[in-house]
This record gives structure tokens, C-alpha cells and sequence, in this order.
């Protein structure tokens, strides 16, 4: 496993601002996103729960042919690069892209392939014209709690600096209640709403933990549900509407 060195993009939104109503859907997808029968699945999806922004983790893509939802824009972080594949997070939107700042943690995981865990910072345009930040993340997962918890200050210190609406999503990782009152002890220093999801025993759990979220401040939150899908991942996805 390779440290990557490249990063994707593709925009095709870049005069769209978001809608003052907008979706999001958060989703670790486990590496099955390049199956024949996924596009088709995420078109259903979609459909019943359509989102300007798609957060995936655990996306499997490559540099010669990049995983892309047609009529959508996205941008990728990779976290291990092959020699065919490359694997990490992606944001995916039909709206513009003001921003993007792929990173990688510090740190690596323990075990035989010792990788690090990647995230996304991207900026959007708002119909007020004001900057949402949206984090997407995949939180640090094999090591020890003071390594987790440095890793949750050093995205803590970035975003801090950040003055406005946010939203803050992804597969935290957060297996034990230590792990999760970090989650929280983050939240509260940024200003974080959790979007409480109908439907909550659909989302993934660790020794009773919800490990995927969504979390946001300054937007209004009309709807939040975890998605039953039955396929493709040991996640699943989880969907949250805002207004502002």
C-alpha cells in the first residue's frame, strides 16, 4: 500500500449556488461503489432522497477511469494509493465547489498496513451568498484513545478559525464512550447541532456507538433519517435536509 500522491476533481457546477433547501447523504460504501449494480442502486436512492451533497467513505476509484454519479460534480481524498486503485473519501455535489482541501492524518493506523485516514474540507455557495463548510470524514480508527483525540484537535484547530455555517459528517469511528465524548467535547467547541436521525437502529454500531453522523450549525434542520439499504455495505447511509 502506497502513501498516495495524487488527488481527483471534476466540476461541472461551478455557477450553481446550493438551494435554500438542500440534502445531504452520508454513506460509507465500504469499496462497493464500483459494482455494475451500484449506479443503478444510487439513482434509486436519489430519487427518494435527493441530495446536493453526497459524503462517501471507503470510495474505490482510479486515476484512468474515476468513479463519478453522472450529472454530479465531485472531489476526492485519497488515503492509500495502488497501482490501479486509490481509496479514501469523496464529496460529491450539484452545486459549486468554491474550495477543496483534501488531507490526511498525521498518524497511521496499527496493524500490518499502517495507512493513514483521509478527509475532505470543501466550501459551497450559499443563495445568501454566504460559505458552507462541509467536512467530510473518516475518522482514524486502530490506535490508541490519545492518538484518536490528537487527531480530532488537530481538525479542531483548522476549523476553528472558521466563522460561519458548517456542516460536519462521516464515519467517526467513535466505538467506545471515551471515543464518543471526544466526538462531543469537538462538537461543543465548534458550535455543532447533531442531526438526530429517525429510523436510528439502521445506523452502523460498535459496543452499542453510532459511528456515522452529521453534525451542523447555523442551517436549519428540516429532516434526518438513517436509510435501511440491506446491500452493498456493513454501513448504512444516513440523509439529512436543511433549510436556511
Amino acid at each position: 500500500m502506497l502513501k498516495p500522491t495524487a488527488s481527483l476533481q471534476v466540476l461541472e457546477h461551478q455557477t450553481r449556488l446550493l438551494e435554500s433547501e438542500f440534502g445531504i447523504l452520508c454513506w460509507n460504501i465500504h469499496k462497493e461503489n464500483l459494482k455494475s449494480s451500484f449506479s443503478t442502486f444510487m439513482h434509486q436512492l436519489l430519487h427518494h432522497h435527493p441530495s446536493n451533497l453526497l459524503l462517501l467513505q471507503e470510495v474505490k476509484t482510479s486515476l484512468s477511469r474515476p468513479f463519478k454519479i453522472a450529472g454530479y460534480s465531485f472531489a476526492f481524498s485519497a488515503n492509500i494509493q495502488t497501482k490501479k486503485f486509490l481509496y479514501g473519501v469523496m464529496t460529491i455535489g450539484s452545486t459549486s465547489f468554491e474550495d477543496i482541501t483534501p488531507l490526511l492524518t498525521q498518524k497511521r493506523e496499527a496493524g500490518g498496513i499502517a495507512t493513514h485516514k483521509s478527509l475532505l474540507i470543501t466550501t459551497h455557495r450559499l443563495p445568501d451568498f454566504r460559505q458552507l463548510l462541509v467536512v467530510n470524514v473518516h475518522a482514524i480508527n486502530f490506535v490508541p484513545l490519545d492518538t484518536f483525540l490528537y487527531e480530532l484537535n488537530r481538525l479542531k484547530n483548522r476549523l476553528k478559525e472558521y466563522e460561519g455555517p458548517m456542516v460536519l459528517a462521516g464515519d467517526f469511528n467513535n466505538w467506545s464512550k471515551k471515543r464518543r465524548g471526544y466526538i462531543e467535547e469537538l462538537c461543543t467547541s465548534l458550535s455543532l447541532e447533531q442531526a438526530v436521525m429517525k429510523n436510528d437502529h439502521h445506523i452502523k454500531k460498535i459496543n452499542f456507538q453510532q459511528l456515522d453522523h452529521i453534525f451542523y450549525r447555523e442551517l436549519k434542520l428540516v429532516e434526518a433519517t438513517a436509510i435501511d439499504t440491506g446491500k452493498f455495505s456493513d454501513h448504512n447511509p444516513i440523509y439529512a435536509k436543511f433549510s436556511l
